[in-house]
């Protein structure tokens, strides 16, 4: 049974998602990311650190002035989605939890 933390990294992922691939080109900090999508600067944390991992996005930088960015190889995670050897997004192969 999922409870609240999960569900709340899984609403993140969503939203993290969500806003590079409407913002493809953004790079941000984990506190400039948070502030735009409105969660908490922690959550975001996790959530950017799963999305490291699985290769769609990169860090440039250590500590608090670390950037963030989709990995340059995609334009959107639209892209990954379709070139990504780990799983498709859309079919579930890829987990949140």
């Amino acid at each position: 049974m999922l409870d609240n933390q999960d569900v709340s990294r899984a609403i993140g992922k969503i939203e993290v998602l969500a806003f590079f691939q409407k913002n493809p080109h953004t790079r941000d900090t984990l506190e400039g990311l948070a502030r735009r999508l409105f969660l908490e600067t922690e959550l975001v944390a996790e959530v950017v650190k799963e999305l490291l991992e699985v290769g769609i996005l990169t860090k440039v930088g250590q500590g608090e002035r670390a950037i963030y960015r989709l990995k340059a190889s995609f334009g959107s995670v639209k892209d990954y989605q379709f070139s990504s050897p780990k799983g498709d997004i859309s079919s579930g192969d890829l987990h949140f939890g």
